[in-house]
């Protein structure tokens, strides 16, 4: 009987070794996970087209297909080439009872601004754009609002984006960029001209009633 106790207890002190080390794993991965710039494992032209996708769907306070009242929310409207696909950035990293991360994607682009249509940031040097959503954490699955895209690397692109109080620039959702044209085709491409001809209009007729909350200054705003 003896035997049989001090065998049970082993086990029940293994059994807790086992589980103490794989919270202790999962918390000091926790924190790698929101303070590491994890490259991604695809091109993006792959991620869009065949990751599993988990749309996120919404109730916005406004009507996100009026670009005027889009021009209105935003704090930069403008037209950038889209260098470098960086990396994926992940927060809110929540740790389940089955030690399972969860996560807030947030994908982070090296971008240069070619023209701006509302605001004014720096033009023809790079800077850093985040859009809050992308590739989930050790899944080939994609959290993006419902029919958005990630922008692709070699691309312009449309942008309307806010500023956080960090300076940082962020946008999200499929009314936070549209696609003009390849880069090195701006200039030719009458994709390009006719959007933003029409976010041009947009923003001389914006409604900024629909913005809440306080607005912020990026970094990244021209001398």
């Amino acid at each position: 009987m003896k035997k049989k106790l001090v065998c049970l207890l082993c086990v029940i002190l293994a059994v807790g070794a086992i589980l103490f080390s794989g919270r202790a794993f999962a918390l000091w991965y926790k924190e790698k996970a929101e303070t590491t710039l994890f490259e991604l494992k695809d091109p993006i032209s792959v991620i869009n087209e065949e990751y599993a996708r988990e749309n996120m769907i919404i109730d916005y306070v406004y009507d996100v297909s009026d670009i005027a009242k889009n021009a209105g929310w935003a704090d930069y409207v403008f037209v950038a080439e889209v260098n470098k696909v960086r990396g994926v950035r992940y927060s809110d990293v929540e740790l389940s009872e089955r030690l399972y991360l969860h996560s807030e994607p947030r994908t982070e682009y090296e971008i240069t601004v070619k023209q701006n249509l509302k605001g004014n940031l720096k033009t023809e040097e790079p800077i850093t754009l985040f859009k809050g959503e992308g590739v989930y954490l050790h899944h080939k699955m994609t959290n993006l609002y419902q029919g958005d895209m990630l922008p692709d690397e070699g691309h312009c692109y449309l942008f309307l984006a806010s500023s956080g109080e960090d300076g940082e620039l962020y946008t999200h959702g499929n009314h936070g960029n549209e696609y003009l044209c390849p880069i090195g085709e701006l200039s030719s491409s009458e994709n390009a001209a006719e959007v933003i001809e029409r976010y041009e209009t947009a923003v001389d007729n914006m409604d900024e009633s629909v913005r809440i909350g306080e607005r912020f200054t990026s970094k990244y705003e021209a001398e």
